[in-house]
């Protein structure tokens, strides 16, 4: 992609410019599929990427996102659709594994397509069955056990280039023993697991009213429950005029972060 940009080509029909190399970039299951247990997910990119970038019409964004006349179609026009419709896609996406497909429909519960191709005498998954309130599970930090799995969690998803957006690992370790570290803000660092794996956490540098997130690459999507996380347990209180406020680090290439678009309870402050 990013050659086509340098010389002016489509991508198989669609304008690649910044916003969408960088959108790419920043989803490695776009590029290549995220390994989780036996689990590959894979996310198409969109269908038209610049447009669904930009749209803030929640029908049109899901239908920019979708390849299929047919199905882009049925999201306009409100037509209710069986889900298993889109397994035929699968016949157009190959890869070097031999997975059972299943594809998480435009008009269900997500703007996106995920395919879940599983290993051998496994069944196949959609990645939305991972959004389970059972399945992934939320709790305190605990410095005696977790400060180790968090650092090998950073250095087992870092991406050359810091393309995964995490923190690197030497600045996870830094902040533990900065002299500027407050007292109470490690007890308000949260964890997100999934049977026992570390997918996420939300955390503080030194002093409370600062969020930062780190994400495995294959749970983004908790990216809304990380934020709210933050604004309920993380706000610090201001020295000059008492009011609570919250500084989310939220990185550049992340451009569907929940809260910085069209409506955002969030403000880009200047660098």
């Amino acid at each position: 992609m990013a050659a086509c940009q340098r010389e002016g080509r489509l991508f198989f029909a669609q304008e690649v410019t910044d916003d969408v190399l960088a959108f790419v970039r920043a989803e490695p299951e776009i590029g290549g599929g995220v390994r989780a247990g036996n689990i590959v997910y894979e996310t198409k990119i969109p269908f038209l990427t610049k447009e669904y970038l930009a749209e803030t019409d929640p029908t049109l964004k899901r239908s920019y996102y979708c390849h299929c006349p047919w199905a882009r179609e049925a999201i306009r026009s409100g037509e209710e659709v069986a889900p298993i419709f889109c397994n035929c896609s699968a016949g157009f996406h190959k890869k070097p594994w031999k997975p059972r497909w299943v594809e998480k429909s435009r008009w269900t519960c997500s703007n996106r397509c995920w395919r879940a191709p599983t290993a051998a005498g496994l069944p196949s998954t959609c990645r939305c069955d991972r959004r389970e309130p059972m399945a992934i599970q939320q709790r305190p930090y605990d410095h005696a056990s977790d400060y180790a799995r968090i650092s090998a969690f950073l250095i087992a998803h870092y991406r050359p280039g810091n393309l995964d957006g995490n923190w690197l690992e030497p600045a996870w370790e830094y902040i533990h023993f900065h002299p500027a570290l407050e007292g109470d803000c490690l007890e308000k660092i949260g964890v997100w697991e999934d049977g026992g794996e570390i997918v996420a956490v939300a955390h503080p540098e030194w002093r409370l009213g600062e969020a930062f997130f780190q994400f495995h690459p294959a749970y983004r999507h908790l990216r809304a429950e990380l934020l709210g996380y933050a604004e309920a347990n993380l706000t610090g209180v201001s020295r000059q005029d008492g009011r609570r406020y919250l500084s989310a680090y939220v990185n550049d290439n992340d451009l569907e972060f929940p809260g910085t678009g069209a409506g955002a309870r969030l403000r880009k402050r200047p660098r």
